[in-house]
């Protein structure tokens, strides 16, 4: 099972620029609670901003929609009794990999 299955959001904004340049400045925070986005719009100010979804940043190992996937998986199987795991990957497979490292931990076999 994931350590947390919470996302970390970044939000980046788009700040004036006060120098000749032409390109725009970023900014970009690191959100530790929910907000409530503007969809995209901006601030009260009118600054531009989005949201960024970090789900690279779950597990070292098994991240993104494998590590959801595999934590949504994991309560399924054990109601089931499963002791052994088979999957299929290639070669130095995300896919294996990421079964390994969450289900080692459980004492699932595969």
């Amino acid at each position: 099972m994931l350590p947390s299955p919470a996302t970390q959001v970044h939000t980046i904004s788009v700040l004036p620029s006060h120098s000749p340049s032409p390109a725009p400045q970023f900014a970009f925070s690191n959100l530790t609670t929910a907000s409530k986005s503007s969809g995209g719009k901006g601030d009260q100010q009118g600054t531009p901003r989005f949201d960024v979804v970090r789900d690279d940043l779950l597990h070292p190992l098994a991240n993104g929609n494998k590590a959801r996937k595999l934590d949504a998986l994991l309560p399924l199987l054990r109601r089931r009794g499963a002791t052994d795991v088979i999957t299929c990957g290639g070669c130095q497979s995300a896919h294996a990999a990421a079964v390994g490292e969450i289900w080692i931990h459980v004492n699932l076999l595969f």
